[in-house]
C-alpha cells in the first residue's frame, strides 16, 4: 500500500539499461517525479557473446547502483522497489551477477519473470487502455524480451505471453 505524502523510488535493471525514477506521491494518488536518471551498461553485449557477464560491467553497474542508492537516501525515500528483467535472469550467470550487484550497492534486488514483468508494465500503463476496446494487444518491449497481454473488453487479461529476444 502506498501512503500519500511519502517518496517512492524504483530502480529497475534492464537488459542494456538501468533506470531510477524517484517521486513524490500526492495525497490525490498523482505522482509527481522529483529525480531521474539512467545508466547504459554493457551486460546486453555480454549476452550477445555468450550467456554471461563480464565482470568489469557488472562492477561498473554495481557502482552506479550504490551511487542510486547515495541519490535515493538524499532525497528522503521511504521504499524502494528494484527490479531485474526476466532476460537477466536467464543468463547462466545470473546468481552470480545479482549477489554481486547485492553486495556491492546493499540493495535488495527483485528478480521478474516473463509474467510478472508484463503484468508491472500492465498495470503502470493502465489508463492508456481502453476499456470499451473489444480487444486489446498490450506489449511491453525491452532490449533482451517482450512480453504481451491480450486484453478482452473491459480491460480483462485474457493471456499473457513472455519471449526472449535479442
Amino acid at each position: 500500500m502506498i501512503d500519500t505524502g511519502d517518496i517512492y523510488a524504483g530502480l529497475e535493471l534492464g537488459t542494456s539499461t538501468a533506470r531510477l525514477v524517484i517521486g513524490h506521491v500526492s495525497h490525490d494518488g498523482v505522482v509527481d517525479v522529483r529525480f531521474e536518471d539512467s545508466y547504459v551498461h554493457g551486460l546486453a553485449g555480454d549476452l550477445v557473446h555468450g550467456n554471461s557477464f563480464d565482470e568489469q560491467n557488472i562492477d561498473d553497474l554495481a557502482h552506479w547502483m550504490a551511487h542510486a542508492q547515495r541519490i535515493m537516501i538524499t532525497y528522503g525515500v521511504k521504499r524502494a522497489h528494484i527490479a531485474a528483467t526476466s532476460v537477466i535472469g536467464h543468463a547462466d550467470e545470473a546468481g552470480v551477477l545479482l549477489e554481486a550487484l547485492r553486495t556491492e550497492s546493499g540493495l535488495n534486488i527483485h528478480q521478474l519473470g516473463h509474467m510478472e514483468e508484463v503484468e508491472v508494465a500492465l498495470k503502470g500503463n493502465r489508463k492508456l487502455i481502453d476499456p470499451d476496446a473489444d480487444l486489446t494487444v498490450f506489449v511491453e518491449s525491452g532490449a533482451g524480451s517482450n512480453e504481451f497481454a491480450l486484453l478482452s473488453k473491459g480491460g480483462q487479461v485474457k493471456e499473457m505471453r513472455g519471449f526472449k529476444f535479442g
